[in-house]
């Protein structure tokens, strides 16, 4: 997250726009059986394949990223307003690393 902070400061962008959908694809574990634990009791429960987890997490995963770009470009833009930079992410010197040392 800091080095996505530091990016979208970089390139003029609202941090919450690139962080905001990272922090939530970062639940999007559905490929592998030890991703989450509901994973790991249905793969020992149902004594399913590997493949056919990653089969099935692929497609889930594909349809999260395309929900969560989605979601982020319409709702995320109406409700946080993340056409502009706003004012708390400009950088100031209080702040910086060079002050704590």
């Amino acid at each position: 997250m800091p080095v996505l902070k530091d990016l979208s400061v970089g390139i003029k962008v609202n941090p919450v726009y690139m962080m905001m959908p990272t922090a939530v694809a970062c639940s999007y574990a559905f490929m592998l059986p030890v991703a989450t634990p509901p994973n790991a009791i249905v793969f020992g429960a149902a004594n399913m394949k590997s493949v056919t987890m990653l089969k099935a997490g692929l497609v889930m995963n594909v349809i999260c990223v395309l929900v969560a770009t989605l979601m982020i470009n319409t709702l995320g833009v109406a409700m946080f307003d993340l056409n502009n930079f706003p004012d708390w992410a400009v950088p100031s010197a209080n702040h910086s690393l060079a002050s704590l040392t």
